[in-house]
Parts: structure tokens; sequence; C-alpha cells
């Protein structure tokens, strides 16, 4: 939500108001963020893949940039 790399959550659920759960970067680290526009692809950054869709399991969806944690990795 605040682009510092810790990933924050929002959380709805039936007949209750949505929650925001904000991760706080301790100390920061290195991160990357990918945006692919093509569904199905997969795309790998070191050891980690991800695969672009937008179903995330049972009644969630998510259309944002793919996100690589590198910790203190400087370069990829």
């Amino acid at each position: 939500l605040n682009n510092d790399g810790c990933l924050d959550l929002v959380l709805t659920a039936r007949d209750a108001a949505a929650r925001i759960l904000r991760n706080p970067c301790a100390a920061p680290r290195n991160w990357l963020k990918v945006e692919v526009p093509v569904l199905g692809a997969r795309v790998r950054v070191g050891k980690q893949w991800r695969h672009v869709t937008t179903a995330t399991g049972y009644a969630s969806s998510y259309a944002g940039p793919l996100h690589f944690g590198l910790g203190t990795t400087g370069t990829i």
C-alpha cells in the first residue's frame, strides 16, 4: 500500500468493514516490482517464480505488479 517493499494486506468479509493490515519494515531491504500485462506469464528472479494471474484464492483477486523480495541482494 505504501511502496516500502513490505507487503501490506487488505481484508474484506461479508457484512463487515474492510481491514487494513500494515506491515512496517524494521530494516529496509531491496525488492523489485514487475508489471507484466500478459495473463499466464511466468517470471523468474533468481530462484523465485511468480505466475501472472488474477485468481489467487477463493473469492479473491490480484491485479497488481509481481513482487520479489531481494533481501540484501543489490543486483539481479
